[in-house]
């Protein structure tokens, strides 16, 4: 295992259901991918040291489309991560929490589906601190 920080590897940001797809993350953007761990074991700390379960984290173009990412992911270039949450109460405590401790955020959404309702948060922070603020809710 290659621990970025204390309680995240560089397996868990790159892991994916799709075995027949390498989807390992080039060093050009290990820095990014490190940007984001070093936020989460903040958001961790500031939830009581409770886990934080990674859904997404680094995708290859390939792993992008399978998924159906955006063309202009962030998770492209391992600047962006998808956190599991147990309810939409859950998003929004993790949301609002986030966004406390990284005012320069350039995305943060609750995404789902209203069928199903299963959420979890995307969080988006691009290194050159761009801060563009985008957040919402983005139902499927």
């Amino acid at each position: 295992m290659t621990r970025l920080t204390d309680h995240f590897t560089l397996e868990e940001m790159c892991a994916t259901k799709h075995k027949d797809i390498d989807n390992t993350l080039p060093m050009c953007y290990y820095d990014n991918m490190l940007e984001i761990c070093e936020i989460l074991e903040r958001l961790r700390r500031a939830l009581g040291g409770k886990p934080i379960k990674i859904n997404s984290g680094y995708r290859c173009r390939e792993l992008n489309r399978a998924v159906g990412g955006s063309e202009k992911s962030l998770h492209l270039t391992g600047e962006a991560v998808d956190i599991a949450c147990e309810n939409l109460d859950d998003a929004c405590r993790k949301m609002a929490k986030l966004a406390r401790l990284c005012a320069d955020f350039d995305e943060l959404y609750i995404e789902g589906s209203l069928r199903t309702e299963r959420v979890w948060l995307h969080f988006g922070y691009k290194n050159v601190g761009l801060g563009l603020g985008r957040c919402g809710f983005i139902a499927k």
